[in-house]
């Protein structure tokens, strides 16, 4: 009871988190008060984790397969045991049933999904001597997902004359699967009387300022169109269209589209 007052508090409207996995009772959970990690987790005690994201568009599980190629990566580059056997084949396979039933058991057609592989509890030591690893998932409502949407990669059309649509290379960064999605449609629709280019180079501050559009991306639906940086005007200060029409674009690809799809039945 005192945790649902203190939940009801910080969140009176409602828990934005409708559903959880925990790899550790394997087990999808729904009540909020269940939701919970163990404090030996040395997600907590040593910060020994890795996380991604997916989308969850119009009843259908959106780019799942993406961001997991950038989990196991991130694993791989973290020493992170995987939870569900050896291979990635099986927990790439097991992990996409579990996230696709707990977008399910959530209710929630349009969402934002997390899932996060720890080197799991057992201890509150240095090394992860007698952990399991764990996995978790949550879906979050939309509302919430567009809330935390944060800077992403920024992308510049530079002069009129040039058209040119610039990101930074991933070397060193995020190869974001957001503005990876961008640079395609970018491709695919916009060359010609939109741009003339789609490249990757080292960008500097001061070319923001001299940019016709600044755009951001991130969340697989997160496109933010820049008006102002540090108290300067970029360019006309309005939205352009490039940033209009890859949101357009991205939106419609997400709600639309079956290519990178997994249709949930509920």
């Amino acid at each position: 009871q005192k945790s649902k007052a203190a939940r009801l508090r910080r969140s009176p409207e409602g828990h934005f988190i409708k559903a959880m996995y925990s790899s550790l009772v394997d087990s999808i959970i729904t009540d909020p008060e269940m939701m919970v990690i163990p404090l030996d987790d040395h997600s907590i005690v040593r910060g020994h984790a890795v996380f991604d994201t997916c989308t969850l568009a119009d009843g259908k599980v959106y780019r799942l397969g993406i961001h997991l190629d950038r989990l196991f990566k991130s694993a791989k580059l973290a020493k992170l045991k995987l939870p569900f056997g050896d291979s990635e084949e099986e927990n790439r396979s097991r992990i996409t049933d579990i996230v696709c039933q707990t977008c399910v058991a959530s209710g929630l057609k349009d969402a934002g999904v997390r899932f996060f592989l720890t080197a799991g509890p057992g201890n509150f030591g240095f090394t992860t001597a007698g952990c399991e690893p764990a996995f978790y998932v949550s879906v979050l409502t939309a509302e919430k997902v567009a809330e935390a949407k944060g800077i992403g990669e920024a992308l510049v059309p530079e002069t009129e004359e040039d058209k040119v649509f610039i990101t930074p290379p991933f070397d060193g960064i995020l190869a974001g699967t957001t503005v990876r999605k961008a640079m395609e449609l970018a491709k695919k629709h916009l060359m010609g009387e939109a741009l003339k280019e789609v490249r990757q180079e080292i960008l500097h501050k001061d070319q923001l300022f001299a940019a016709q559009e600044v755009i951001m991306f991130c969340g697989d639906l997160g496109v933010f169109p820049v008006t102002t940086l540090d108290g300067c005007t970029i360019a006309s200060g309005e939205v352009g269209p490039v940033g209009k029409e890859l949101k357009r674009l991205i939106w419609q690809v997400a709600f639309e589209g079956t290519e990178e799809h997994i249709q949930l039945t509920y």
